[in-house]
């Protein structure tokens, strides 16, 4: 019992941590909006592609750590 409630609470700061991944990402996705919404520059709409990525990446991270921890709360 003991062991499973280790794993809970390593699931859940897991968790904590994606979901303040997610919140960054989603920062610097506004940032890169309002900065960069007028710019015509390549190198910019690769980093705008770059945070679009990064913030997808996170989301699956973050519904796959959700899913794992649906699992053993069961």
């Amino acid at each position: 019992m003991n062991n499973d409630t280790s794993k809970v609470n390593r699931l859940g700061k897991k968790i904590q941590f994606g979901i303040i991944i997610f919140a960054l990402t989603l920062i610097l996705q506004l940032l890169n909006q309002v900065v960069f919404r007028n710019s015509d520059n390549e190198i910019f709409s690769k980093l705008s592609l770059l945070f679009l990525i990064f913030t997808m990446s996170s989301v699956v991270i973050l519904v796959y750590l959700v899913n794992e921890y649906r699992k053993s709360n069961k």
